[in-house]
């Protein structure tokens, strides 16, 4: 009862929160998709000068950033809100949320804190909440939803599809040229020289224990599994593609690695530059894309490596006008005083990570905001010239597209739950295993 309580207590909050996405969602769908910059903008002018509190359509949605279609603490308290919000238009009491995670995958996950879900995770939670939700919508809008499942959850969109195809709902979606594409990449003649100098890296895991999401027993959250990851041990060419399905801990470990997380026991990466690692996650770029000019950002890098940023940028930009061959791309210098398109600033990232000679780079779903000629032509890109300053690189992504051009994997899988009686999960474990090319 006292979680009921509490959505109860929290379910005005979560309305007025609700439509403000909605009404912002709902002034998009009249518009063509151009580009991630552009449905940013828009999306952000729209946010910023509604009125909160307007009533809005029935419009369902999930945003390119999933996490902003969910306002509550836990999956079990995003489902029981999205059932009384049927409740409350007279549709009926709507399913249990028990019912509706087994439908989506998501039996294990009810008492978890939402941020401590993969990505894919808040995707399957996004899409259980909008096919609740299609009791009461009047259309559905989604953005970019292929860049967050894997192949083997596919299905679950087809469902939420499909639910509102019965109901002869309209729906939108917004996606980028070739974004659901499972064809290969054909090789060095696509990604240029640079991908036949393959720096080796170590990577070593010995007794590794950690506990996840700590920092939120603070706010009087279930207590966090524990988690134990398997001895591992391996000298791997780069680049490393790091596989496995939705939320089987892939992001996970590359926090472990590059020492974001409090560990017990050993996590060690050590390639020609040693073993301070560095990463690009999806939270870093839409933090920074349209909020910041090139100098800003390479200011916050600090240090002697601020000098070499400029000059690191032009090498990806350079591979990358080369690889362009339609010349849409059109990727300027590092201008002072212009605020950067969505792939400028990943380049821009990526290029204050790679000014400091780190051991090793993690790209986390790079691919995310891209088409799939602008995703190869990035990745291709860093990986030519983070090879060239003797940097390996580790990508993590659920595109099949890199499969048989990487030169070493890596499987991730999660195994091991124990739950107890309320559904909370105890303790799971991570399992690393090299994988041979088929």
């Amino acid at each position: 009862m006292d979680l009921i309580a509490d959505t109860i207590q929290a379910f005005p909050a979560f309305e007025v929160r609700e439509a403000a996405f909605l009404r912002a969602i709902s002034a998009l769908l009249p518009r063509s998709h151009a580009g991630p910059r552009i449905f940013w903008q828009d999306f952000s002018r729209t946010l910023g000068a509604m009125d909160t509190h307007h009533v809005a359509d029935h419009v369902a949605y999930i945003t390119a950033n999933p996490r902003d279609c969910l306002a509550f603490s836990t999956p079990r308290q995003v489902l029981l809100a999205a059932g009384m919000q049927v409740g409350a238009s007279g549709q009926g009491r709507g399913d249990r949320p028990e019912s509706i995670a087994r439908q989506f995958g998501l039996e294990n996950n009810l008492a978890q804190p939402i941020r401590t879900l993969s990505g894919g995770e808040t995707v399957k939670l996004a899409l259980a909440k909008v096919n609740t939700r299609a009791a009461t919508a009047d259309r559905l809008a989604m953005a970019s939803p292929f860049c967050w499942l894997d192949r083997d959850n596919l299905g679950l969109l087809e469902k939420v599809l499909q639910t509102y195809r019965e109901r002869k709902i309209p729906t939108r979606l917004y996606t980028l040229e070739g974004e659901d594409d499972t064809r290969l990449i054909s090789g060095d003649a696509e990604l240029g020289d640079g991908w036949s100098t393959s720096p080796l890296f170590h990577l070593a895991i010995d007794k590794l224990t950690l506990t996840l999401g700590s920092t939120l027993a603070a706010f009087n959250m279930p207590p966090p599994p524990e988690v134990r990851v398997n001895d591992f041990e391996a000298r791997l060419p780069s680049p490393c593609l790091w596989i496995g399905g939705n939320g089987q801990g892939k992001s996970l470990m590359a926090r472990v690695i590059s020492g974001a997380m409090a560990i017990r026991g050993k996590a060690r990466i050590t390639g020609p530059n040693g073993s301070k690692i560095t990463r690009l996650i999806f939270q870093d770029v839409i933090s920074q894309t349209l909020l910041r000019t090139f100098n800003t950002i390479r200011s916050r890098s600090g240090g002697r490596g601020a000098g070499r940023v400029p000059g690191i940028y032009r090498q990806i930009v350079g591979v990358i006008n080369r690889m362009d061959r339609s010349g849409r791309l059109r990727l300027s210098g590092p201008e002072t005083g212009t605020v950067p398109t969505l792939l400028e600033t990943k380049v821009i990232l990526v290029a204050v990570r790679l000014a400091h000679s780190p051991g090793a780079l993690i790209l986390d779903e790079p691919d995310w905001g891209l088409s799939r000629s602008a995703s190869i032509a990035f990745v291709a890109a860093v990986v030519n010239v983070s090879h060239g300053l003797d940097v390996p690189v580790i990508l993590i992504t659920h595109k099949p597209w890199w499969d048989a051009a990487v030169k070493s994997r890596v499987r991730i899988m999660k195994s091991g739950l124990e739950v107890d009686g309320t559904g909370r999960v105890k303790s799971f474990e991570i399992r690393l295993e090299t994988v041979s090319h088929a």
